[in-house]
């Protein structure tokens, strides 16, 4: 199955070997890519590449942009990730594109800081009858990329919430990590790293650790980045935290 994908990067591009990776791994997903930056290392390799305007205005100049390369190839099922965004279980990704067959919806994602709002983050798109890409400029401008999401899948057509990833609150829970669904999400490589190794050991392997898995995945799902962006800001701790659970 041909999948479009959109990934945008800003300043993690030490993440992007390891999502290419997860992508050669898939068997039936063909990635057709689209890989957009932003930042400032002049050395990395890019499909599409423009000046940071800003952490809204730069994410949608680099979603246009990725959706002008491919929007030509006549595939019809889109994904949009950051490159800090691994999606490891490709059959869920099917899944999620079947059940938005099956409820005629155009967009796939999750509810973001509340009921008005859809996330941007990661969401899935269907254009087979009705193209609500061609818009993307209308997520310019206030009130917020989030809130006109949801507008403009109102004006065109239904929206399937992701179950597992229903809701998103904040800086913790599903907004870093969706276990069932095999996503990490995490702003330290570490930790991406950490759930890739321990997901693989689970899903992939004939052998692993139950209790093992247990105790880190809890303290990954649990590692409280709220605190450490608005409250503590203190690097030192937030290394030290990590690191307890990569030592584990």
């Amino acid at each position: 199955m041909n999948v479009n994908f959109i990934i945008t990067v800003n300043n993690r591009e030490n993440y992007w070997p390891y999502l290419k990776e997860i992508f050669n791994s898939y068997k039936i997903i063909k990635p057709n890519i689209a890989l957009c930056y932003n930042g400032n290392d002049k050395n990395f390799t890019a499909d599409f590449k423009c000046i940071n305007k800003g952490h809204i205005e730069g994410e949608i100049d680099l979603i246009i942009g990725g959706y002008n390369l491919l929007k030509n190839n006549k595939i019809n099922k889109w994904v949009k990730i950051g490159v800090d965004s691994w999606l490891l279980n490709e059959e869920k990704i099917l899944s999620i594109f079947n059940e938005m067959d099956k409820q005629n919806s155009i967009y796939g994602g999750s509810y973001w800081n509340g009921y008005d709002r859809l996330s941007t983050d990661i969401f899935f798109a269907s254009t087979e009858n009705i193209n609500f890409l061609e818009e993307l400029n209308y997520l310019y401008g206030p009130p917020g990329i989030e809130f006109k999401m949801l507008q403009l899948i109102n004006k065109f057509g239904g929206f399937y919430i992701i179950p597992e990833r229903q809701y998103v609150d904040g800086c913790s829970g599903s907004r870093f990590v969706v276990e069932s669904l095999g996503w990490v999400i995490q702003h330290d490589l570490r930790l991406n790293l950490k759930f890739v190794e321990l997901y693989k050991q689970k899903h992939f392997l004939k052998e692993y650790n139950e209790e093992y898995y247990q105790i880190v995945m809890k303290k990954i799902n649990e590692f409280d980045w709220h605190n450490f962006i608005f409250v503590d800001q203190d690097i030192k701790k937030l290394d030290l935290q990590i690191n307890e659970i990569m030592d584990l």
